[in-house]
Formats: C-alpha cells, sequence, structure tokens
C-alpha cells in the first residue's frame, strides 16, 4: 500500500508487466492494487496512456486490460470501456459481453500485427455499444449506428488520453465507422464494386477491420484489406481483396469459402 501511494502509476506498471511476461500478480500485491486503485487519479494523462499503451503492444493485451478492469483501475482511465461489461437479460433474449468479445478482438489482432492504431481500433471497434443498446421485442438487441458513434467517440477518447489526434486517429476512427462493412460482402448478391468501394473507403494504407461478422454471439473475427499490396506489387486483385481470420464455427466456414469461390480468391497466408 505504501508503495503504490507513493507512486500510484506501479499500479499499472505491475499490470503491464504480468500482460508483457504473462505471469500472475502475487496475491499480497494485487490487494494492494485493489485498495490503492483511487489513487491512480492523481497521475498525468501521459503518464496513464504511455503505460495503457505498452499493454496494448504486448503480446496478449487482454491480460493487462483484465487486470484493469478486475482491479478496478478501469473505471478511473477507461470508464467507457468498463462501461461495456455485462450482458441483459429480456424475455429470454440476450446479448453477449462487450467487453470481453473487444478482448478476444484485441487478441486477434495482437496475432497479426504489432501497430499500435490497429490494435486500438480493435479496442474500439463496438466502444459505442452500451450506449446505441436498444431492445426490439419482435427482433431482439440490436445497437444501431454504434460503429458512427463509436468513431464519434473514439475522438473525445483519444483528445481526453492525449493521443495523436492526426492521422493516427482519423486511420482509428475510419476503422471503427467501416467496421460493420465487410459483413455484406457475406452475401452471395455482393458486387466487386462493392469491394473496391471499401477499398477505396478504408483508404491508403493496410487496414484491419476488427469486427464481429455474425451479429449473434459468435466471438471476433475479421477482414483483412491488402489496399497496398493490390497497388504496389505484383498480385491480382482478386488474390488480395480480402484475407478472412475465422476462429468459430464450421458455419461461418462456410460462409467464407463462399465469399472465397464467387470472387476467386486465394485466402493469403501471413
Amino acid at each position: 500500500g505504501i508503495t503504490f501511494s507513493d507512486d500510484p502509476l506501479r499500479m499499472m506498471r505491475a499490470i503491464r508487466f504480468a500482460s508483457q511476461l504473462n505471469f500472475d500478480i502475487e496475491s499480497t500485491t494485487y490487494d494492494g492494487i485493489k485498495s490503492a486503485k483511487e489513487r491512480i487519479t492523481i497521475i498525468s494523462q501521459e503518464r496513464i496512456t504511455d503505460e495503457l499503451n505498452k499493454i496494448l503492444l504486448s503480446p496478449k493485451p487482454s491480460i493487462g486490460l483484465y487486470y484493469l478492469s478486475d482491479s478496478g483501475l478501469l473505471e478511473y482511465i477507461f470508464p467507457e470501456l468498463e462501461a461495456m461489461h455485462g450482458t441483459d437479460m429480456i424475455d429470454g433474449n440476450g446479448h453477449k459481453d462487450n467487453f470481453y468479445h473487444t478482448l478476444e478482438v484485441v487478441d486477434n489482432i495482437s496475432a497479426t500485427t504489432d501497430n499500435l492504431w490497429l490494435r486500438w481500433a480493435a479496442l474500439l471497434h463496438d466502444i459505442a455499444k452500451p450506449l446505441t443498446k436498444k431492445y426490439i421485442p419482435t427482433t431482439g438487441w440490436t445497437f444501431h449506428g454504434h460503429e458512427i458513434v463509436g468513431a464519434k467517440l473514439a475522438k473525445r477518447i483519444f483528445s481526453r488520453m492525449k493521443l495523436p489526434l492526426q492521422q493516427e486517429l482519423k486511420q482509428v476512427q475510419n476503422l471503427v465507422s467501416l467496421h460493420m462493412r465487410p459483413i455484406s460482402l457475406t452475401k452471395e448478391n455482393v458486387t466487386d464494386s462493392a469491394i473496391r468501394r471499401l477499398l477505396f473507403e478504408a483508404g491508403e494504407e493496410l487496414v484491419f477491420c476488427p469486427c464481429n461478422m455474425r451479429p449473434f454471439g459468435v466471438w471476433s473475427c475479421g477482414i483483412l484489406i491488402e489496399a497496398n499490396r493490390y497497388k504496389t506489387e505484383d498480385i491480382s486483385f482478386e488474390s488480395c481483396v480480402a484475407n478472412f481470420e475465422y476462429y468459430n464455427t464450421s458455419s461461418e466456414q462456410g460462409m467464407y469459402t463462399t465469399f472465397y469461390k464467387k470472387h476467386r480468391i486465394q485466402p493469403i497466408q501471413y
């Protein structure tokens, strides 16, 4: 307790080390973090953000993000993310816990890239779901427009956390706002122009849209759009339009296989 009171940032450092090195925090130390969590409010935002970025850049960020939430620190440093916890049930209809879904998405993108801003996009892709959640008896739970609201919320979060407000923010906002679009690319009537339009709107850089391709209870998956490879390498458009990474059910695998065959796309191995 005395150690954390002297420099409360040590609480985040302990969690960061656990996330980077994949170890458990000793119980007495962890109890001390829980007891002193309010002290984190005296630390400058820049120092807090630096530690949070290091957690995001760890091999498996979910370890650190879980510790931040379980210890009570997250509600002080990132209340929007903490608000994603929990599920609601009405008339037997529930929705997934968007906090743990987000952790899964962040881990999945972290397995493919060390780019901090792609990891931030994964972290924020569903950040507005608590604000847009609505239950409709005829259809169940909806989060209509959460991608648009989320892109706007990203700017507020970046500003408060003293993160870059130029190109990095724009990239994150772009990915958050587009992360639902790949769903339409799995439909039978999708056109090549629709794919090209998504590539154009996604921008010049390599982009990863971390999203939940199916809206009911399935964990994370994504579509990787290789715009740069198409523009800068001698690779056919069809070969690098999309690389689906799926972690879930055979029905999803069948959906992706149908997409591959329809557009004559060979999955790209990374």
